[in-house]
This record gives structure tokens, sequence and C-alpha cells, in this order.
């Protein structure tokens, strides 16, 4: 990837009706994403055509068969060969959120018993022939399935994909110095433990940082002190899950990581101006969005 190459960030479509995004995709090699990343967990299989894939720090050639695993963030492009002949390539992609994993584990002990937290990558994975086609075979399944079905089969898709042992380091993100690459591991568990009692002490401890240091740190790379980030991130989860779900004001607050319904409703007024229910009414009544079309 070239430094000067344009990254294109998009969010997944249709998040108002889906806790993820599934595609069989039929396209022309010309009309294909260019360099682009986005805040999703993204697995492909290529079906059909080829040519290089970058990720992050790499590129390398791909084929039918290749499947691969991209983690929230990493800039990637799919650049197909062009033959002039006007056949399309094909693939199958499933794209997730962090707040997918998140809510699983905390709604189903059997998902969160099933792979640790240290097993998510933090860079793109390649899966070795035994691995894809394991893939492979669940998300072609996925594609004559309902969406309630995909649902079905992603769940037990995913501690596989996480955990086995069939795979191979693809690419990271480009860091021009090592304090960007520290910064984006701090912000990388923020989004894994945002749901969790979080202490600056710990988030120091595992990037290997003093409290102190990291505090200086964080504040100077991200202009605001961890605490600020923290809650704000926290927030931004709430609004979406107050517009994207149906559920309970105090059960956002605790899947957004607040404790306490009374500091989440303030936090929330003083960040958006309106309580968490007049945020949620006024989005409805703004998108001509039901009650009852959005997911519990």
């Amino acid at each position: 990837m070239l430094l000067s190459d344009p990254i294109i960030p998009y969010e997944l479509p249709d998040a108002a009706n889906h806790s993820f995004f599934y595609i069989a995709q039929s396209v022309l090699p010309k009309e294909e994403a260019k360099l682009h990343r986005h805040d999703a967990w993204e697995l492909i299989t290529i079906l059909k055509g080829s040519g290089t894939f970058t990720a992050g720090d790499q590129s390398q050639f791909f084929g039918p068969g290749t499947t691969a695993l991209l983690p929230p963030g990493l800039p990637h492009r799919w650049a197909y060969d062009d033959d002039h002949t006007g056949e399309k390539v094909r693939y199958l992609m499933v794209a997730f959120s962090q707040r997918f994993l998140n809510l699983a584990a905390s709604s189903f002990p059997e998902f969160r018993n099933s792979f640790a937290k240290d097993a998510l990558p933090d860079e793109a994975i390649l899966f070795g022939p035994a691995s894809a086609r394991r893939i492979t075979e669940t998300l072609t399944k996925m594609s004559r399935e309902s969406d309630l079905e995909r649902l079905a089969s992603l769940l037990p898709l995913l501690p596989f994909v996480f955990l086995t042992e069939e795979k191979s380091a693809a690419g990271r993100t480009v860091s021009v110095e090592a304090c960007v690459r520290r910064f984006e591991r701090a912000v990388a568990v923020i989004m894994r433990d945002y749901m969790t009692p979080m202490r600056l002490a710990d988030i120091a401890a595992e990037i290997g940082m003093s409290p102190c240091a990291f505090s200086t740190f964080f504040r100077k790379q991200a202009g605001r002190s961890f605490s600020a980030y923290l809650a704000d991130y926290r927030l931004k989860v709430a609004a979406d899950l107050l517009t994207s779900t149906r559920k309970r004001v105090s059960e956002v607050a605790l899947l957004s990581g607040f404790r306490d319904l009374p500091h989440f409703s303030k936090r929330f007024r003083a960040r958006y101006g309106l309580s968490p229910r007049a945020y949620r009414d006024e989005k409805l009544r703004t998108t001509g969005t039901t009650e009852e079309s959005r997911p519990a």
C-alpha cells in the first residue's frame, strides 16, 4: 500500500435491520471497492477472480479459494485482474462489528466461553486450505438461508475463525512511528473492553507503559484524556444502540459500559443535548423508522 493512496472509510449498510452484513457478490473487476477501511471485522472468501490483495503494509497474490479475516480499521483492497472479457468476479463476505461480538458474549455464555478475548488478531489473517474450505462451506450455505438462519450459522463459525491454527499473518496497519502503533493498540483495547470496568492502570500495563506515562502519552495522541476518550466512545455506542435496537435505556447503559443509570443519563444529555429516551424518539421521528422495525 502506498502512503499516498487515499483510504475511503465507509459504514456497513442497513444497520437498523441487521446485526451483521452478508453478501454473495458478483461484480465486474473495475467496479470493486478501492482502498478502504471500516469499523467492522470482515470475513471473505474468493470464489472467482484473481489479483492483488493489499492489507495494511503487505500486498500479495490471491485467487479462487483465498479466504481472509480483516480486523476493524485496517486499510485493505482486493484489486482484481481485468481480462476485459466481461466476466464477473465472485466472492462471499460477512462483516460484523466488535459490538456484535461483545453483545454475543454478554448474551450467550456458551459463545463467551468458546474463545478468549486475546484470540482476536490485530492484523489481517489468511487461512490454510482446510480452514478455508470449512469457512467457504458455511458462507456458501448462508447464501441459501434467511436472515435468522444466517445468524445461527455465523455464531458457531466465529470461534473456529478466531481459534484455528491453520492461518498466517497477512498485513497490519502501516505506522510511521512506534508511538502510532502503540496508540492504535490502546484504542483497540478500548473497542474490545469498553463494556467492562476499565482502569487506566490496566490498559497501561497491557501496552507496556506506566500509568503516568500512559496518561500523558494518550492525551498527546488523542488530544484529550483517556477517561474522556473512553466516555465518548461508550456514549457513541449507546447512541447507536438506542437507534438500532429496542433495548431499554437501562440495558443500553450496561451494554455501553455504564453501571449507574443516572450517571449515564447525565453524561448522555451533556453529550447529545437530549435524554436517552428523547434522543431515541427524535431519531425515530426524523428517520421515519418505526419501533417495531428495529431488532430487540
